[in-house]
């Protein structure tokens, strides 16, 4: 199962795991994906037996938390009326995946209003939790005892939308967050290159 999946590394370059293991692609950023992933190895089948597998194992092809790699945070700034005020990259410049991490963090433990997200409970942040604890990110406030960030039903500190959408889990919704802002009229996600 090696060739079943492909690996970033910090600069968004895919690694060639096929060969000696030394090889990278050109930058995603700098000459998009299907040329970076047609300059390494990486073998479909394998990588079609491997989602066979998980969907077997768990019902699901998606991988689990702990193979996630973060590679991108953005984060908004809202008014009090809830009007977007800002929107920013997190590690623009000398990326590296434990820099986006920490600073992410550093930010929280600083932040005194309410963190938003959309799924962030189940996905987005136990991701991060996870390599907060890989890079060793002093995070009190979020991981404390009384910490109300990891509260499901308290909503001061995260307000988690597919949380309240959903009356925090009673059902599901299908097709995320692309399909919930096409129901109120908002374009959506858009397509990705």
């Amino acid at each position: 199962m090696a060739q079943s999946y492909l690996i970033l590394d910090e600069y968004m370059r895919f690694l060639d795991k096929g060969g000696d293991g030394g090889e990278a692609s050109l930058p995603i950023l700098e000459v998009g994906v299907h040329k970076a992933l047609k300059s390494v190895h990486w073998d479909e089948e394998a990588f079609a037996e491997q989602r066979r597998e998980l969907l077997e194992a768990r019902g699901t092809d998606f991988f689990p938390l702990s193979f996630h790699v973060p590679i991108s945070i953005a984060v908004g700034l809202a008014s009090s009326d809830y009007l977007l005020q800002s929107v920013e990259s997190l590690v623009e410049q000398d990326y590296s995946e434990e820099r986006l991490v920490c600073e992410f963090w550093e930010r929280v433990e600083r932040f005194k209003g309410c963190l938003v997200s959309f799924n962030g409970r189940q996905f987005d942040f136990p991701v991060l939790e996870l390599h907060a604890l890989r890079y060793g990110c002093p995070v009190p406030s979020y991981f404390g005892e009384d910490s109300p960030y990891r509260r499901r039903y308290q909503i001061g500190k995260h307000f988690d939308l597919y949380d309240f959408i959903t009356n925090f889990g009673a059902y599901r919704v299908r097709g995320g967050f692309d399909l919930l802002l096409r129901t109120i009229g908002l374009p959506g996600k858009g397509t990705v290159d």
